[in-house]
């Protein structure tokens, strides 16, 4: 469970610094941490401390809860830990009634597709 934490963790970290519109060297000058330092925890190399996560979570505008929730039954492997963490990013700056637009299209993608656990 120790590497696939690790592997999710890192996902979200790079789904939210992306949705962020930072790179890594901008987010390890903002978290005071190198750029290998971040590289290593965006590719499931090293598992931060929680004050190290929960200072990438300011810098990125994103919650602890956000990087390090475990995966719902839908699972977070792949690319899907790093999508959900770009997704809460961009909802949390849209405004009310974009926000309100973005769910109903995510609604009919889910219900139209047949293909929600894609």
């Amino acid at each position: 469970m120790t590497s696939e934490l690790k592997s999710i963790v890192g996902k979200r970290v790079r789904g939210a610094r992306k949705a962020a519109g930072l790179t890594q060297a901008q987010l390890a000058e903002a978290v005071n941490r190198t750029t290998e330092a971040v590289s290593n925890i965006e590719r499931g190399k090293s598992l931060p401390s929680l004050e190290v996560l929960q200072r990438i979570a300011g810098a990125t505008g994103s919650s602890l809860v956000e990087l390090v929730a475990a995966p719902g039954a839908a699972g977070a492997s792949g690319d899907r830990a790093g999508l959900e963490a770009e997704l809460f990013a961009i909802g949390r700056r849209l405004s009310t009634g974009n926000l309100r637009i973005a769910v109903q299209q995510l609604r009919a993608l889910e219900t139209g597709s047949g293909t929600a656990n894609s």
